[in-house]
């Protein structure tokens, strides 16, 4: 059976999150990850998502280390079944200064934890309370010559 899919990344930056509002019925949503569904020229859920992140906060990131943490299949609207992917990324190269409202949300911004997990999705914040350490920054795991450290992408 073929699986369509949509990508969603939690974007960790400086121990904040990249968030997005989008307009729901008239009005801003709840704070969320960047991401969204495919098109038909994509063939991996991580290019999917690289280009949900440009069209939704303005930011082109080069070189991240995206870990894949959780996936799930759903029913759409229309009855199609598709997949959901998380990610958690950490950029390498990224201006952060160019963050902006992208063509598909409201707003878009840098927020604290606290802020995501309070007004997002409950499946969003069991993914952020599951794969992001509390009490700590959030930054990857590194080698003693800066690369990521364990096999971590």
């Amino acid at each position: 059976m073929t699986y369509d899919w949509s990508s969603y990344g939690i974007i960790v930056w400086e121990n904040k999150l990249v968030g997005v509002r989008k307009i729901v019925n008239g009005m801003p949503g709840k704070w969320g990850p960047p991401g969204g569904k495919r098109t038909p020229s994509e063939m991996t859920a991580l290019q999917t998502l690289l280009r949900e992140i440009h069209e939704e906060t303005g930011l082109r990131i080069r070189g991240p280390q995206a870990r894949p943490v959780y996936k799930t299949r759903r029913r759409g609207e229309k009855g199609n079944k598709f997949q959901v992917f998380y990610y958690i990324i950490y950029p390498t190269e990224v201006q952060m200064t160019l963050l902006h409202a992208g063509t598909s949300s409201e707003e878009a911004s840098l927020i604290t934890r606290t802020e995501m997990e309070r007004t997002t999705t409950p499946l969003v914040q069991r993914v952020i309370r599951q794969h992001l350490p509390s009490g700590r920054q959030h930054r990857p795991q590194r080698n003693q010559y800066g690369g990521p450290r364990g096999g971590q992408t």
